[in-house]
């Protein structure tokens, strides 16, 4: 809704820049938290876990690749050329 992109630019922002990222179903879950006020800041996460699943409203790193997201290389569109 535009009174939503008005108040959260940066998020805004961020999801178009995300629709040109590698994404798994785990980032549509984080970003289903994140839309409902869910803190998930207070979760206990491992490093992997942190690259695993980004809210599609943060910057999800250029340099995410399929093995940060636990995605295997036969399966990986990334390499196919």
């Amino acid at each position: 809704p535009e009174k939503y992109r008005q108040s959260n630019q940066k998020k805004y922002l961020n999801l178009l820049k995300n629709s040109q990222q590698i994404t798994t179903c785990f980032d549509i879950h984080s970003t289903v938290k994140d839309l409902s006020c869910i803190n998930e800041e207070n979760e206990k996460k491992t490093e992997r876990e942190k690259i695993r699943a980004i809210s599609l409203l943060k910057e999800i790193p250029d340099n995410r690749t399929c093995e940060d997201i636990g995605i295997s290389m036969h399966y990986c569109v990334c390499e196919i050329n």
